[in-house]
């Protein structure tokens, strides 16, 4: 009696492995290069000198006035 092989649990195993390596691989590459970066000089303040702007002041806008709608639902539907 013969029995196929299933690689289905085999592949899973090692892409977990894999996946394991990977990010212990990235965690370690981040931290190495987090403590070659050394100590930086301060960043130099760079301060602008102000801007003054001077628009025109816009039209007033025309305000319409409010409508209010009523309507009522007829007693009986007429039929045709």
């Amino acid at each position: 009696m013969t029995k196929t092989f299933n690689t289905a649990p085999v592949l899973d195993t090692v892409g977990g492995a894999l996946s394991i390596a990977v990010m212990a691989g990235l965690t370690f590459a981040s931290a190495a290069t987090y403590a070659g970066n050394g100590e930086k000089p301060a960043a130099e303040i760079v301060q602008l000198p102000p801007v003054v702007m001077t628009v025109k002041r816009a039209t007033p806008v025309a305000q319409l006035p409010t409508v209010i709608v009523v309507a009522k639902r007829s007693a009986s539907p007429t039929s045709a």
